[in-house]
C-alpha cells in the first residue's frame, strides 16, 4: 500500500471527513439543480434578446431597402430630366447652327481667300 492509499483509508474512517464529504455532495447536487435553472433563465432571456435584435435588424433592413428604392426612383427621374434637357439643348443648337451655318460658310471662304492672298504676296517678296 502506498502512502496515498493509507491516507485515504484513514480519512474514510474519520467521522468529520464523512460529514464534510456528505455536505460537499449535497452542495454539488444543489449547484447542479441551480445551474440548470440558471441556464433555462439565461436561455429565455437570451432568446428574448436575440428576437429583439433580429426584429431591429429586420426593421433597419426594411428602412434601408425603402431608402434604396426611393433613391433609385429619384435617380431615374433625374436621368430622364437630364436627357430631356440635353435633347432640348441639342435641338436648340441645331436650329441655331442651321441659321448660322450659312454665315460660317461664307466667312470661311473669305478666310481662305485672305490666306491665299498672303501666300502669294510672300512668294513675290521672297523672289525679289
Amino acid at each position: 500500500m502506498t502512502l496515498a492509499d493509507r491516507i485515504l483509508t484513514q480519512l474514510s474512517k474519520n467521522q468529520n471527513f464523512k460529514r464534510i464529504s456528505k455536505e460537499l455532495k449535497t452542495v454539488s447536487a444543489q449547484l447542479k439543480v441551480r445551474s440548470h435553472e440558471l441556464n433555462l433563465k439565461l436561455n429565455r432571456e437570451g432568446g428574448k434578446r436575440v428576437k429583439e435584435a433580429l426584429r431591429k435588424y429586420h426593421q433597419l433592413a426594411n428602412q434601408v431597402s425603402d431608402a434604396q428604392k426611393e433613391f433609385d426612383y429619384e435617380l431615374a427621374k433625374a436621368r430622364t430630366l437630364l436627357k430631356n434637357l440635353k435633347l432640348e439643348s441639342i435641338l436648340n443648337n441645331k436650329k441655331a447652327s442651321g441659321t448660322n451655318s450659312k454665315k460660317k460658310a461664307s466667312g470661311s471662304k473669305k478666310k481662305t481667300t485672305r490666306k491665299a492672298a498672303k501666300r502669294t504676296s510672300r512668294k513675290t517678296t521672297r523672289k525679289a
